[in-house]
């Protein structure tokens, strides 16, 4: 499997400038998801049971996870 970095340009036209934001890595990322479903004992059991019952859950784990990992 490949990880490409995900990345975000924002342009300003008013100013004539750009800024680059991108993943450190994609696996970065992927670590940093597994490690909270696995690496935290009882909190990573909550994490699975509450992923079960919200799915919105994962998206915020994922969500922090990659601004986490944002360069």
């Amino acid at each position: 499997m490949d990880f490409n970095p995900l990345f975000m340009i924002q342009f300003d036209l008013e100013n004539n400038t750009s800024r680059y934001f991108g993943l450190k890595s994609g696996q970065a990322a992927m670590d940093c998801i597994t490690d909270v479903y696995t690496n935290h004992g009882y909190l990573s059991v909550w994490a699975w049971v509450q992923t079960a019952f919200l799915p919105v859950t994962a998206v915020a784990v994922a969500g922090a996870c990659i601004g986490n990992n944002l360069n």
